[in-house]
């Protein structure tokens, strides 16, 4: 075969694993980007499964903060979904939020063998007590 004739093979085969993979994203923490760190706060996220089939996936959200230079902290919250066939669903979940400066807060859809199936990763922002 020519070499854009094998070009053209991988890239199908790339296009139709891309297809079935799941999408993860956090759309918005707190209210439009303010929240205290008093209570918890919504974190707001879009979950995309594009398959055929139903599944049971973990959702994983860590926060990170850096409360003292060189010192990480790291809080995690799971929850348990069930997701059915070419689903998008829009949850929120309450998590506890520490700023400092580097601060993230990061979300990955697990399955049943613990393996990541999406990823997203957002900075936050100095807090607002507005809300």
């Amino acid at each position: 075969m020519t070499r854009p004739v094998w070009i053209a093979a991988i890239l199908l085969v790339l296009a139709a694993s891309c297809y079935g993979s799941d999408t993860v994203r956090i759309a918005e923490i707190g209210v439009k980007g303010y929240y205290s760190q008093d209570r918890p706060t919504r974190v707001e996220i879009i979950l995309l499964h594009r398959s055929a089939e139903p599944i049971a996936v973990d959702l994983r959200i860590r926060a990170h903060s850096f409360p003292v230079p060189r010192v990480e902290r790291i809080d995690t919250f799971s929850q348990h979904l069930q997701l059915g066939s070419d689903e998008q669903r829009l949850i929120s979940v309450p998590v506890l939020l520490q700023a400092s400066q580097g601060a993230s807060v990061e979300v990955d859809e697990l399955d049943g063998l613990g393996q990541v199936l999406s990823h997203d990763a957002m900075f936050l922002e100095a807090p607002s007590n507005l809300i």
